[in-house]
């Protein structure tokens, strides 16, 4: 949410950036299944052709009668389940109506997918027409879904980055989490057991061999992954030790060991002892499409004490011009030095010397010769950097002096330390924001879809929501979705400037030093946000400078020496415009295959909804309660009545139109409270009492409907979810 204020008195402004020149094809909502055609119902194989000729492979159990023929997958419709649009919740709890003005709330849903005045046999021809984007989450086989997004929507080659993150290891209970309140999960225990047929099935189907099955799971959810990216898109794969080696092998596999790019060592929070040598990472597998077209930026990091990065520059430039090393003190705490840290660097070239080479340079009366080498810059070089006063000696060496303000920040490696301390879980497994962060901000720009095909906590989603990618997040648990639901229905993020708005033409004229082009601006996110920058001097941009000259002061050797830096962006580091949360929470029956009569099971029966009428100076207004539920219990095997102890949330669509549920009333009974960091940032605006009702179990009042009829939706801690109807 984007908050600008306008004046003391006048109400934060609550804006949402869209993608306006993205689309996706129609596809139908729960609500319209049956105006799905026939044709478009029922399943159809897609298949994926194997090729043995590839790398060398990994040969396990049952993979010779695997590539006997193509991978087959059906491809199945994805039906709508819920829309939600979190600029309208925020104003719905917000009291901006004016007398005699529809709720806003209702009027933030107008056009919600673009179509909203197409005639009814249009929005029900589904699959040939565009729609608004917006951003989805799916519950289902990831292989099924990607098939379905690839195949049916017509995403083969759309997606810039896919963020995978399986199971590390065989063991089932132990990477699922069975209720939104427990992330304390064992395996082996009964009651951590997970319940849900999708996940039974998961089990049974792909990991009854152990590692043989892992490794068929794995590599057929890489090949449709692969048809899903564009010709510069990449691939992440978050794994431990135990199976990173078979990994890499399956991904060399499917993408060619050609478009491997890296493998990044994640420091882990712990060290996880065996009796013997600690593990201390966990590895993200870095793969492109075809890594001679991969889109890539380069990030940086800030030089930090205690590193070779910072501590190497051990020399500090005194304001009096004298030069001293650094104390112990200071090395050990850079804000007390006084003055400009420097270090020396050789300015030896390790070619052989020919042709013009300098072969001797002379410096204060002494002279200099590379040896059997040459430098790395010609004569007049040479002299511009010592007019410059960049050149120094360390006793029969020529040097360059290095300033760390010259490049105060480093590049990323494939070292990835001490960025997963400060996370706060809500899953059992749960990835860090800085891992995806980085992950994304390498190989994305905004308005790029990301992929997820392991939802997760929806760590993936909400870095590419921060960031203004577009997303699509798929899991196969119910709890996990619940999760993440609540977690990106509720999230705050930094508002920041578009490059294509007025605000950031002027500041990025401010930071460039260059007159703003005359164009209209459109808020159009593709084309970035305002960045910082940090200049990059280097030997090169020294003793190529025209402006540099013998005789100037040590202030005009400066201001010469930045007018010809180079400039690096800092993509991580923003001017701080906030990008729009509007996914549309999605699943499907057809994606779920049916498990036998054996598997336990959790049946979400019927909520007990009680539905009150006011009057209020003549205007009818509506409330709508939830007292409990009813529950099948699969340890007794018995029906139990509960109280609203367990639900985790519930929502309500005030003017349901039989088409699409669409969230205008959100409410968070299970403990947590998602907008906490949101109720701060409008802590002048909306009272407590108001923010009190979002985590209740009666609902605000609201005008009763124009359609006649309301939604309730229900879900359980469990992830499970009814809806229900009514006519008023």
């Amino acid at each position: 949410m984007a908050p600008k204020t306008k004046s003391p008195k006048a109400p934060t402004e609550i804006t949402s950036i869209r993608h306006k020149k993205d689309t996706r094809v129609n596809i139908p909502t729960e609500e319209l299944r049956d105006f799905v055609a026939e044709d478009e119902k029922a399943p159809k194989a897609m298949l994926y052709p194997r090729d043995p000729s590839l790398d060398p492979q990994l040969v396990w159990k049952g993979k010779d009668e695997q590539d006997a023929a193509a991978l087959e997958v059906p491809v199945v419709p994805i039906y709508i389940q819920e829309k939600v649009h979190p600029q309208a919740l925020v104003e719905n709890l917000r009291d901006t109506t004016k007398a005699g003005e529809k709720e806003p709330e209702l009027t933030l849903f107008n056009d919600f997918n673009g179509m909203d005045d197409a005639a009814f046999d249009k929005k029900v021809d589904f699959y040939h027409h565009d729609q608004h984007w917006s951003n989805r989450m799916i519950l289902g086989d990831s292989l099924l879904v990607m098939t379905s997004l690839a195949e049916k929507e017509g995403l083969k080659g759309k997606v810039q980055t896919i963020y995978f993150d399986p199971p590390y290891g065989i063991k089932f209970g132990s990477n699922w989490q069975v209720s939104t309140r427990k992330r304390d999960v064992k395996d082996g225990k009964v009651e951590d057991a997970t319940r849900q047929p999708e996940q039974i099935r998961a089990f049974r189907d792909t990991w009854k061999l152990g590692v043989h099955s892992y490794l068929a799971y794995l590599r057929d959810r890489l090949f449709v992954a692969r048809e899903l990216l564009t010709v510069s898109g990449s691939i992440f794969v978050q794994i431990g030790d135990e199976n990173v080696h078979l990994v890499r092998c399956a991904l060399d596999e499917v993408f060619g060991s050609e478009n491997f790019v890296a493998q990044i060592n994640v420091q882990k929070t712990g060290s996880v002892s065996t009796g013997l040598l600690p593990t201390t990472v966990d590895y993200v597998l870095f793969y492109a499409r075809d890594r001679s077209l991969l889109k890539y930026r380069q990030l940086f990091s800030e030089r930090e004490a205690g590193t070779t990065t910072l501590d190497r520059y051990d020399l500090v430039l005194l304001p009096d011009g004298s030069q001293r090393r650094l104390t112990a003190v200071e090395l050990e705490d850079p804000s007390s030095v006084r003055g400009r840290r420097f270090r020396y660097q050789s300015l030896l070239s390790a070619r052989p010397a020919s042709g013009t080479d300098v072969r001797e340079f002379s410096l204060n009366g002494q002279r200099f010769t590379p040896g059997s080498g040459t430098f790395k810059t010609d004569r007049s070089g040479l002299e511009r950097l010592a007019s410059a006063l960049r050149l120094s000696h360390v006793g029969t060496t020529l040097q360059y002096v290095r300033y760390v303000d010259d490049f105060p920040v480093v590049p990323v490696n494939d070292r990835w330390e001490s960025i997963q301390i400060g996370t706060e879980l809500t899953y059992v497994v749960q990835t860090s924001v800085r891992v995806v962060e980085r992950c994304l901000l390498m190989t994305t720009e905004p308005g790029d879809l990301v992929l997820d095909p392991t939802c997760g906590s929806a760590t993936t989603a909400f870095v590419a929501e921060q960031w203004g990618r577009r997303w699509i997040t798929i899991d196969t648990s119910r709890v996990a979705l619940a999760l993440a639901r609540t977690r990106l229905m509720g999230a705050k993020y930094p508002y920041y400037l578009l490059a294509d708005s007025p605000e950031g033409v002027r500041r990025e004229a401010e930071v460039t030093g260059k007159i703003p082009p005359d164009y209209k601006t459109d808020n159009d996110i593709r084309k970035g946000f305002v960045y910082k920058r940090v200049p990059h001097v280097t030997l090169k941009s020294i003793a190529n400078n025209p402006d540099i000259k013998e005789g100037m002061s040590r202030v005009e050797i400066d201001s010469a020496i930045q007018r010809h830096a180079d400039t690096e962006l800092l993509y991580d580091k923003l001017t701080v415009l906030a990008t729009r949360m509007n996914p549309d929470l999605s699943m499907g029956d057809e994606l779920l295959k049916k498990t036998g009569a054996g598997n336990l099971f959790m049946v979400f029966g019927e909520p007990d909804i009680k539905i009150s009428a006011t009057d209020d100076n003549g205007e009818q207004h509506l409330t709508v309660e939830v007292k409990g539920v009813d529950v099948y219990d699969p340890t007794t095997g018995q029906i139990r009545s509960s109280s609203t102890d367990d639900i985790a949330c519930w929502f309500i669509d005030t003017d349901y139109n039989g088409e699409s549920f669409f969230v205008r009333h959100a409410y968070f009974t299970g403990g947590e409270e998602p907008y906490e960091k949101l109720k701060r940032a409008l802590r002048a605006e909306i009272d407590e009492g108001s923010w009190a009702t979002l985590y209740s179990t009666v609902s605000r009042p609201f005008a009763p409907p124009e359609t006649g009829k309301i939604a309730v939706k229900v879900i359980n801690h469990y992830g499970d979810e009814v809806l229900k109807v009514f006519e008023l």
